[in-house]
């Protein structure tokens, strides 16, 4: 059985700054392509481990190893057009017996 990967994009956001006229330029927000992933509901194994720490996990996500994301980065994951999920990184696990990582989605 074969599982059509969904895309990982990420949220990049470039700060507001001051031109060489002294006028304040707004910052802007980019969403640029990452990897392919798989995304998941979060389990009620995963919900019950984060019970008490303040972080609601919403869906879990498996990728190839990647060492540039970090907690509080947000991404949105696509199946094709649609969106399947838009939130903030809370926790990150880099399983290196694996040579993935998984990324935990949700609120604080």
């Amino acid at each position: 059985m074969y599982f059509k990967p969904h895309k990982l994009y990420i949220h990049k956001s470039t700060p507001s700054y001051q031109d060489e006229n002294g006028d304040w330029q707004e910052g802007t927000e980019t969403v640029e392509y990452l990897c392919d992933c798989f995304l998941h509901d979060a389990s009620t194994d995963i919900k019950k481990a984060y019970a008490g720490t303040g972080i609601i996990p919403t869906h879990t996500v498996n990728l190839d190893r990647r060492d540039d994301l970090g907690i509080g980065v947000t991404v949105t994951v696509k199946e094709g057009e649609l969106i399947r999920a838009k939130s903030q990184i809370v926790d990150l696990k880099r399983l290196s017996a694996f040579n993935y990582t998984q990324i935990i989605l949700g609120s604080k």
